[in-house]
């Protein structure tokens, strides 16, 4: 926030008495670079020129008012870092402050201008405008360094899938070939946890392109039901070592337009986290249901409640929820790609507690908008 030459804010005054515009400058300096303009149209050319911090502006500018030169400085920097616009005005002229503040003024120096007032205003005003700037650089480079962190993540996820799909082939061919059942157990083991990293290297770049608007939605008019039910098909022998049943309701008619193996995906994810929740000998219930229009796909599994406070939260990345004397955790990035396929649906998701006791965990879908023709 400075003048490449001189290190010091520049501040544009602007009053058609060049008297008036020499003493605000004697006033300023040499702690400011001060620029000065007799009218608004220099004022306004003086600031498309770059490197202004701050505007001391006459409203009673004759012919382009300081009210509509305010108006229009306000128009040609939008978006902008804070610019702090200063009104002079007469101390009889309260109407002069309702139009300033309306066209965008920050604040107002009485006339004739007293040299303290004018000095602590100004000073204040310019710290607000380098805390601004500060912060705006502080965004920009977290925004930078988030998008080096994804796109890494984007590459170890994506080369990741190479090998491990020959560990998925060679360990599989092995299991099948092996005689022995404890290696054979061994195996089973390694297979299980291979695919697990092959379906966490998958959601890492589903996400990446869900978060970035990446994702082409590919709706289909599928039945919801067949869809629920390839998805929890192969966790049924995990379900089943955990003495954990699953029991699917379904209306009569779950046809929906969705993107299948999005949807899919989604579900597995819920699917997986009731089952690992539900205590041994208990039922996870799934029910899938036209709402109003929308789908709702719920899973209720019998384990511990999520805390009422930590509802709004289990779908965020990463987010962990624990109750005291509680199993129950939800954490990485399953429940969050939940999310994301909901919203991209037109959609959401949410947790609370389930009736009787225990968690439901429920993912909205949208239909798609009509077309702009129907």
């Amino acid at each position: 926030m400075a003048d490449g030459r001189s290190g010091r804010p520049r501040v544009l005054v602007v009053d058609d008495d060049a008297q008036n515009r020499e003493r605000l400058r004697a006033w300023l300096e040499p702690a400011h670079e001060v620029v000065q303009a007799a009218d608004g149209p220099a004022a306004i050319a003086a600031l498309e020129q770059g490197g202004i911090d701050l505007v001391l502006l006459d409203a009673s500018l004759q012919g382009m008012s300081g009210v509509e030169a305010c108006r229009a400085m306000r128009r040609i920097r939008p978006g902008d870092a804070f610019l702090p616009i200063l009104l002079m005005i007469a101390e009889s002229s309260p109407q002069s402050r309702i139009e300033g503040i309306e066209a965008g003024a920050d604040g107002f120096l009485a006339l004739p201008c007293d040299r303290t007032e004018l000095t602590l205003r100004t000073d204040a005003f310019l710290r607000t405008r380098r805390q601004d700037l500060l912060i705006r650089a502080q965004l920009a480079e977290l925004k930078r360094v988030s998008a080096l962190k994804d796109d890494l993540i984007a590459l170890v996820a994506h080369d990741l899938r190479g090998p491990l799909a020959s560990v998925l082939t060679l360990v599989g061919i092995a299991r099948e070939e092996v005689q022995d059942p404890e290696v054979r157990k061994d195996l089973e083991v390694a297979l299980s946890s291979a695919e697990r990293a092959r379906e966490i290297a998958e959601d890492l770049l589903q996400v990446r392109l869900l978060e970035h608007g990446e994702h082409a939605l590919a709706r289909a008019s599928v039945p919801a039901e067949d869809v629920v039910r390839d998805a929890i098909r192969p966790l049924e022998a995990t379900a089943g070592a955990r003495e954990v049943g699953v029991r699917v309701s379904a209306d009569a008619d779950t046809t929906f337009l969705l993107d299948a193996p999005l949807v899919r995906r989604a579900v597995q994810n819920l699917a997986a986290n009731a089952i690992r929740h539900a205590p041994p000998r208990s039922t996870v219930e799934v029910s899938i249901r036209r709402v109003d229009g929308a789908l709702e796909i719920a899973f209720v599994d019998r384990g511990p409640e999520v805390p009422a406070a930590a509802q709004g939260d289990v779908f965020h990345t990463f987010a962990a929820v624990e109750r005291r004397g509680s199993a129950r955790r939800a954490y990485g990035l399953g429940l969050y790609l939940v999310r994301l396929v909901a919203e991209v649906h037109g959609g959401g998701a949410s947790a609370g507690d389930a009736p009787g006791g225990g968690a439901v965990f429920r993912m909205r879908l949208e239909p798609p908008p009509p077309s702009p023709g129907g």
